[in-house]
């Protein structure tokens, strides 16, 4: 994916979307896909999480749900 096909896939999503990539790990890999998602900010994110969860049960109490935008790659 380059600059300007991300764009374009952007423009299409809510322009307020927490942005989100994979965390930990090394190296990179190229972009190759923009997906949309509703996530929840962890209270205390062990050292090796991301800060944010999409697996949560929506009867769950607090937390705020942010909409957000992941970018991915193809070993995700």
């Amino acid at each position: 994916m380059i600059v300007k096909e991300l764009i374009e896939e952007l423009q299409k999503l809510p322009q307020n979307s927490l942005v989100l990539v994979r965390g930990y790990e090394n190296g990179h890999d190229k972009a190759d896909s923009v997906a949309a998602m509703n996530v929840k900010k962890k209270l205390f994110p062990k050292n090796w999480e991301g800060e944010y969860e999409d697996k949560f049960d929506s009867d769950d109490e607090g937390g705020e749900i942010i909409p957000a935008v992941r970018i991915g790659s193809k070993r995700e």
